[in-house]
């Protein structure tokens, strides 16, 4: 629980950190549309082997599973129980 200082109420504080996500979020998207080279970007996907997407999916979709269940499991050991 943070400190509020005196006359701030919790709606001013979630505005600043709204207006704060917003502007590092264009400040990043400024960046990455400014710095990248999307040829060179169009390049890579041309040379990837579309071969490996299934595998790298099916890869992603066990470790998301497996990280379900390992929190299953955790929960458990520490008593509680979700459906």
């Amino acid at each position: 629980m943070a400190i509020s200082r005196p006359g701030e109420t919790g709606k001013g504080r979630g505005h600043r950190k709204l207006v704060l996500g917003a502007l590092v979020s264009a400040a990043l998207i400024f960046a990455a549309t400014r710095f990248a080279d999307l040829s060179q970007t169009a390049q890579r996907f041309d040379d990837f082997q579309w071969g490996y997407l299934p595998l790298v999916l099916v890869a992603v979709l066990a470790y998301y599973l497996l990280k379900g269940v390992r929190w299953h499991l955790f929960l458990q050991t520490v008593g509680i129980t979700l459906p």
